[in-house]
């Protein structure tokens, strides 16, 4: 996993979180029992033995400075990994303009490219190792490999869909679609993007580069529709050891966050806890989903 870079958005404002995004980055919003919403990523790269991870920031970012050195950083350093964010006033043009923009920036500034990029959410609930999605993207030689989990008819339209051939070649790509006609046949679960993705760096770049000359920069809405006409990306199913759909919850939307929240409390957490690793120290338990800018140094009391 040395010649793969690992870049998590965490960025993004998260008004569908509103009012607990108002004084709070999207990423640190509490989330369970003591955790918060980016502790699930950090720790699935954790034990995806991932050995050089970024945070791509914009909002709030000096919130995650302080959190990432204080509560993860040292048992990523403990296990010789990196472990660093990066803001967006940092980078040459001093603002992300939105996901595939940053990955771009990124990635131009970066002196060795890896040999992979593997994108992420930060505000995902789920345990993955990612080992297995990795050997996956190279064993089928794709540009692209995205993530998906089948999901309820009733819940498409908050995600991208996807239909592929029996090879796992992603033959069409709907980003979140009003309706399923003609799209899925009505006794199939739809098959949903989980915004998580394994680029093979160089061509990546080449259509990161073209779609710098557009107006919108996402890489689910806009970059990975590119690839699917070209026939460039395959589908990794996140399915359980028996084939069952695996636990995956995204967030991002404050009724969606209730219902996790209530999953998590009723049974999830016992699938979804972590192991104690050397160097990881006690997460924060108050009651307080953040501390606003300019309130003192973050660490529960």
């Amino acid at each position: 996993m040395e010649k793969i870079l690992f870049l998590i958005l965490a960025g993004g404002r998260g008004t569908r979180l509103t009012p607990l995004t108002d004084n709070c980055p999207k990423p640190l919003v509490r989330f369970g029992f003591s955790k918060r919403l980016i502790d699930f990523t950090l720790y699935n790269c954790l034990i995806s033995s991932a050995y050089k991870i970024i945070l791509l920031t914009q909002y709030l970012s000096e919130m995650i400075e302080q959190y990432i050195p204080e509560f993860w950083k040292p048992v990523f350093e403990m296990q010789g990994k990196t472990l660093r964010v990066t803001r967006s006033d940092d980078s040459r043009n001093k603002f992300f303009s939105g996901t595939a923009d940053a990955v771009y920036q990124t990635l131009s500034d970066t002196i060795s490219l890896p040999r992979f990029v593997v994108v992420l959410a930060a505000d995902h609930i789920y345990r993955m190792d990612y080992r297995s999605l990795v050997r996956f993207h190279i064993r089928h030689g794709k540009i692209a490999t995205v993530g998906a989990v089948p999901c309820d008819r009733d819940q498409a339209h908050r995600f991208g869909i996807i239909n592929c051939e029996q090879d796992g070649t992603i033959q069409t790509f709907h980003e979140k679609p009003r309706s399923l006609d003609s799209i899925v046949p009505p006794n199939l679960h739809p098959l949903a993007s989980m915004g998580i993705y394994v680029f093979s760096t160089e061509p990546l770049l080449e259509y990161l580069e073209t779609n710098q000359r557009k107006t919108s920069n996402d890489l689910g809405k806009d970059v990975l529709p590119d690839m699917v006409e070209s026939h460039d990306a395959s589908v990794f199913p996140f399915l359980g050891p028996d084939g069952e759909r695996s636990y995956w919850r995204d967030v991002g939307e404050l009724s969606f966050f209730r219902e996790a929240t209530k999953e998590y409390i009723d049974g999830q957490y016992k699938r979804l806890q972590f192991d104690h690793l050397p160097g990881m120290i006690q997460l924060p338990s108050n009651s307080s989903p953040c501390v606003k800018p300019g309130a003192g140094r973050y660490r529960a009391v």
